[in-house]
This record gives C-alpha cells, sequence and structure tokens, in this order.
C-alpha cells in the first residue's frame, strides 16, 4: 500500500535556537520544540521531525522557513527534506491573520509560531498543482 500522507513544519530560526511547529496534513498539531544552532542541534531536528510525523521519508515533510539559505536550509535540504523559503512579508501579513483578536486563531488554537508551518502547507499545495502536468484529452489555451 502506498502511504501519500504529507506533512508540514514551520520553522522559526533564529541566531542562537530555532523553533520548529509540526502538523499533519490535516494542519493538526502533531508537536513543537526548540532546537540549539549548531550541527547537534539541526541533526536533532531532523531527527525530530522524521521520529513526529512517522514519515517514510524526509521528502513527504514539507518545511517553510523565512530565508532561502544558510546552515537550516542546507543541513534540511542534505538530508532529504522539502524546503520552501518564504517571503518574510508574506510571513508579516499572515501572523497579522492569526493574532489573538482573530477569531479563527482562537477556535483553531493557531498562533504565530504555527504561521510558517501553514504558509508552508499552502505553498506546497500551490506548488503540487502547479507541477501537475495536463492530460491529453484536456484542453489547450
Amino acid at each position: 500500500m502506498n502511504d501519500h500522507r504529507q506533512w508540514y513544519a514551520g520553522v522559526d530560526w533564529g541566531s542562537q535556537s530555532h523553533c520548529v511547529f509540526l502538523t499533519d496534513g490535516e494542519g493538526r498539531k502533531i508537536g513543537e520544540r526548540t532546537f540549539a544552532h549548531g550541527g547537534e542541534g539541526l541533526a536533532e531536528m531532523a531527527a525530530f521531525l522524521m521520529a513526529a510525523s512517522g514519515a517514510a521519508e524526509p521528502a513527504r515533510i514539507h518545511v517553510a522557513i523565512e530565508i532561502p539559505h544558510g546552515p537550516v536550509v542546507e543541513a534540511l535540504i542534505e538530508r532529504g527534506f522539502s524546503v520552501h523559503a518564504i517571503n518574510p512579508k508574506q510571513m508579516d501579513r499572515f501572523r497579522d491573520r492569526f493574532t489573538k483578536q482573530n477569531p479563527f486563531r482562537l477556535t483553531h488554537g493557531w498562533g504565530s509560531d504555527s504561521v510558517p508551518a501553514s504558509i508552508g502547507r499552502c505553498k506546497a499545495c500551490l506548488e503540487s498543482r502547479r507541477s501537475r502536468q495536463p492530460t491529453n484529452n484536456a484542453p489547450r489555451l
């Protein structure tokens, strides 16, 4: 049986530590942790993502992060995770939507720590739709 489940993680990176928020394909929180910046912390982050999700392969975990380069991004790509760079302005707009005053946030328990994972989920969905090739009987424009 083929397992097509996917998971979405958001990384709020910093110079000293990185916060990771992991959700399942439906957006339900699986876990969150903070990891030290450095080789050991990045290895722990990758191990956490694999263990908490139960994913068979790292490519099933889509990771959203505000930067397109650096040691965190490199470590995740080297280990086979699907990494999506998010524009910081886009991240700010999402954070604005999920403030304490927003009833959607209160209903779903979403805070700013989950924003990168939510954006990654949206972005991965859009990219997978764009990459689908039209069938032979699809109308051509």
